[in-house]
């Protein structure tokens, strides 16, 4: 069974409308739905010590996501604000995943031999370690990384030569300057490049070649999680067993589908994968505050 481990940001998304809070963040989200997906997945950040925290705990203990090698530390969870506007989710506010940027993980040697054993690492650009993807460089497992729309010129020449799989956001471009974009991702060290395009699906850059995946269209309840889901779907399928006679191309075609189908699931509940959990004012304080 493939073995997988999302490493960095978790938070919970505070829907103000339905004065609920849930699970969610880049990394655990991936931990999450490659879980939901059948694979042997676990978790490795850093959480705080208040409600939240606990509902996002809960979450990983409901999924059977394994998280041995967290670290705790007192004060808020990760955490951000979150509006529906037409089942498209828009962030008010976070305070940008708050126990990993004020506690910037230092890996040691046991948890460079944890992660060695898993087969694919994911990483976002809310992870807070564009400082140590160098180290990931080296091991066996295969690495992905997440920059969204926060990618400058000196953060891609910095990360995509010690990562395997870059995924950029890339919602207001042309198909044209995706295309063009991706390629010169891949030529700075990256040899597969994901451009999401939000509701006009995705581009794959892979092997000289580029894929198109058009987004599988549903009335969505919430889009939240839907671009994670996608990379989790796509990457655990592609590298899992081939099936008897496939060819490599005809695997990314079906992974890209099966993606596809997967992120247009996820947007039929609300959060990244729901268990909200109702809070009061008296819940989202600080308890060292």
């Amino acid at each position: 069974m493939l073995k997988v481990i999302g490493l960095g940001d978790n938070v919970v998304d505070q829907y103000l409308s339905l004065e609920t809070i849930f699970p969610g963040g880049c990394a655990l989200n991936f931990a999450v739905y490659a879980s939901m997906l059948g694979k042997d997945a676990s978790y490795m950040g850093v959480f705080g010590d208040d409600f939240p925290a606990q509902v996002v705990q809960n979450a990983l203990k409901n999924h059977n996501v394994a998280y041995p090698r967290c670290r705790f530390t007192k004060g808020e969870n990760g955490r951000a604000q979150v509006t529906l506007v037409d089942g498209d989710r828009v962030f008010v506010k976070s305070n940008k995943g708050a126990p990993m940027r004020h506690n910037p993980w230092q890996f040691d040697r046991e948890d460079l031999e944890y992660l060695n054993g898993f087969d694919l690492i994911h990483v976002s650009c809310f992870s807070h370690m564009e400082d140590h993807m160098h180290l990931l460089k080296d091991l066996k497992p295969f690495v992905s990384y997440d920059f969204a729309n926060y990618y400058t010129e000196e953060l891609l020449a910095k990360i995509c030569p010690c990562i395997d799989y870059a995924i950029v956001s890339c919602s207001k471009m042309s198909l044209h300057e995706v295309e063009v974009f991706a390629e010169h991702i891949h030529s700075l060290g990256c040899p597969m490049v994901e451009a999401s395009m939000g509701s006009e699906g995705a581009v794959l850059f892979c092997g000289g070649k580029l894929y198109r995946q058009p987004a599988h269209k549903v009335d969505a309840l919430d889009t939240l999680g839907a671009g994670d889901a996608f990379l989790t779907a796509f990457l655990t399928a592609y590298l899992d067993e081939s099936l008897p006679g496939e060819t490599v191309d005809e695997k990314i075609v079906r992974s890209l589908d099966h993606a596809a189908e997967f992120a247009a699931g996820i947007c039929m509940v609300h959060g990244a994968f729901g268990e909200g959990e109702h809070y009061t004012n008296t819940d989202l304080e600080d308890p060292n505050a």
